[in-house]
Order: C-alpha cells, then structure tokens, then sequence
C-alpha cells in the first residue's frame, strides 16, 4: 500500500535532527517502520507545522514519489532489532505544483486521531494516494491520471533565475564502511524514467544562469543532440568554456554518474571544464553548486570514481 513519509524541516527541541534523510534522495528510520518501507512502493511527502527560523505553518503535504532499495544503516549492525536504523533510497521524486494542506473545512485527507500525526511512516489506501497527487498537481477528475509518466512541471518563468542560491555543499561526502570502503549501497540510483526530465530542465536552468553572469554565446549543445562531452558551451573573455550539468529534484546529491566521454573532456579542457550541479531542479527555488576540473579533483583524491554499468557482450567464436 502506499505510505506517506515525514520529512519535517525541524523537530521539536531538535530531538529527532539526527535522522540522515535527504529530501528527495534517502530516508533514514527506525525498525518499527521497515515492513511498511519497501521497494517499489510508492508514497507521498508530509511536513508537520514547524519550520525553520522558529515559524509555524499549517502542515501539508508536498511531493511524491517510489521508494527504492532499503538497507540497514551500518552504525546500528550491532544493535539490537528494535534499535536497528535503516535508509531507503527515493526515486522519481517530484514535488507538488500546489502544497496541500493537511485538513480541508476541518476533515483530514487521512482521517486518523490526533496521536497518530506524528508517526512518520502512515500507509493509506489508494484513493487517498490518487485524490492527494490529482490536487498536487491541479488536475480535474476528468484529466487522464499518469502522473509519473507525463507530471506536470513548474512553468520556467515562475523560476527567477537571478535569485538562484550559489552554494558549495550539493554533493553530500560519503562515509567509509567498518572495512575502510566507500559506502556505495544507495548512492547510486537505478535509471529513472524521468532523467531526461530533470536533465532537460536542470539544463534549461543552467543555460539562462550563464547569460545572466557574463557569459557570450550560449549554446545548448545537449539540445541539439550533440555529445561532445558537455551539455552547454559559451564564451567569456574570447576563451571557450564548457559546461555538464546534473539535475536533481532532491535537495542535494549523494553522487551521480559520469560518463567515460563527461571524464575524457575534463581531463582534456582543464580548468575551461566544470560540472554544474542542480538541485531541486523541478522546484520555483533551484540550487546550483560549481565543480571546477572535477578530473583533478579524482586524480588528487578529493573525489572517487566507482564503476556502475558494466557492457556484458558475448565474445566471438572465431
């Protein structure tokens, strides 16, 4: 059954701030909830009335999306079952067009008692689930429901580009295990069948982003179906730069993927090559975060490189 998630801000008294979730990207919780956590279920985002800065508002709902593998946190192997801890990765993550509040005229959309909104994994019917992400995404009951297949985005021009956060911690730095390895389970997702979605508009984002910040001659080459090893290049000072950009509908990354030809053209453009992380892409309030030389930063050892894909093919027989 379809479950719903929540992903509070903040916590009362900060008691509860050491769960590990990342919105859009992994939830962490307790062993009571596992049998109700499972892969390939789909849910939908909650948020309690707090918020940041101290600020109350009415709690909502703001987003769905498919839960994806689940393993336990290796800090609690140890620990007894019931004070086991356990993530799950999030897939095809989309946050609603319209947030929607938790009661409407005074009934709820769950119709559970008062003591039951603070339990944080709540399953509900599938005629919970459908109404919740109609009115998420301001359809009719009249419109064709294929929400994971054709979602409704934010229009671009509600996106005020000029306001985009510019920070330096997108990428989350991923713990060693007990055997001195990179944890890797759950860094890296399956394929989503909206990749080309969040890419799409992480680009489009990207590309307005460098005309605004002194940028010449912006070409798009990704749209026009060219594969050099970048997705957009332009000019400043008569000196060509380019541009691969990431996109995420999560609020951070905790890795993505490089292509063979991505690392070959960092490695021949140096310093004139850059990643562009974006972060809540689908959002009215993306972030972007710059990387310059990122194969510097894997030869000097800040950064690692993990095969994900491997090509099986049959060898020839003669």
């Amino acid at each position: 059954m379809p479950v719903i998630l929540v992903q509070n801000d903040v916590t009362e008294g900060n008691r509860y701030d050491h769960w590990k979730d990342v919105l859009g990207e992994r939830y962490h919780f307790p062993n009571q909830y596992k049998n109700k956590v499972l892969t390939g279920e789909s849910f939908i985002y909650y948020r309690g009335s707090r918020r940041i800065n101290n600020l109350r508002a009415i709690p909502e709902y703001f987003g769905y999306g498919v839960i994806g593998d689940v393993w336990q946190d290796e800090e609690t192997l140890d620990n007894s079952p019931g004070k086991r801890y356990w993530f799950c990765s999030i897939e095809e993550y989309f946050p609603f067009l319209n947030d929607i509040p938790f009661k409407v005229d005074g009934v709820s959309f769950e119709g559970i008692s008062e003591n039951l909104w603070g339990v944080a994994v709540r399953t509900i019917s599938n005629e919970i689930y459908e109404r919740l992400l109609m009115l998420g995404a301001n359809k009719t009951d009249g419109d064709k429901y294929d929400e994971f297949v054709h979602p409704k985005l934010l229009p671009l021009d509600q996106i005020d580009v000029g306001k985009i956060l510019l920070t330096d911690d997108l990428l989350l730095q991923q713990p060693k295990q007990r055997d001195g390895t990179r944890e890797a389970r759950g860094a890296f997702k399956r394929y989503a069948k909206n990749s080309k979605l969040y890419g799409d508009r992480a680009e489009e984002i990207v590309s307005r982003w460098l005309l605004l910040n002194g940028y010449d001659t912006v070409d798009w080459v990704a749209r026009r179906g060219l594969k050099p090893g970048w997705d957009i290049e332009c000019l400043r000072d008569g000196q060509q730069h380019c541009f691969e950009v990431k996109g995420t509908s999560g609020q951070r990354f905790l890795s993505f993927d490089l292509t063979a030809n991505e690392l070959t053209a960092s490695k021949e453009k140096g310093d004139q090559y850059r990643l562009i992380l974006v972060a809540e892409c689908l959002s009215a309030n993306p972030k972007i975060q710059v990387i310059s030389n990122p194969y510097k930063l894997y030869v000097d050892g800040s950064a690692f490189l993990e095969p994900s894909v491997y090509t099986f093919r049959l060898a020839s027989r003669v």
